[in-house]
């Protein structure tokens, strides 16, 4: 997942979407950004270092999971990508 300002690696698998170790988050977060967002970089701010993720967490939903990276409301069936250029919505 490219978003300004971030870097996302994830896996959709059958119990959610996992964001990957080493994904890159968005460092500045606008006001917009969704309150389960704000809540989800809270809950794991220990697993967060110089914005970058340390161990894989897995969301309910690519929504969700793209929320919490790119720090705003992002519909995660279409950002999340592969690397050549098919969305989840897509696959």
């Amino acid at each position: 997942m490219k978003h300004p300002d971030c870097d996302g690696r994830g896996r959709y698998t059958e119990d959610g979407f996992i964001v990957l170790n080493g994904s890159r988050l968005r460092s500045c977060v606008p006001e917009s950004c969704p309150d389960a967002a704000l809540r989800a970089r809270k809950l794991y701010e220990d697993k967060i270092k110089d914005g970058v993720l340390q161990e894989d967490i897995i969301f309910r939903t690519p929504s969700g999971a793209a929320s919490f990276v790119g720090g705003g409301s992002i519909n995660g069936w279409e950002k999340w990508q592969t690397d050549d250029g098919k969305s989840l919505k897509d696959i």
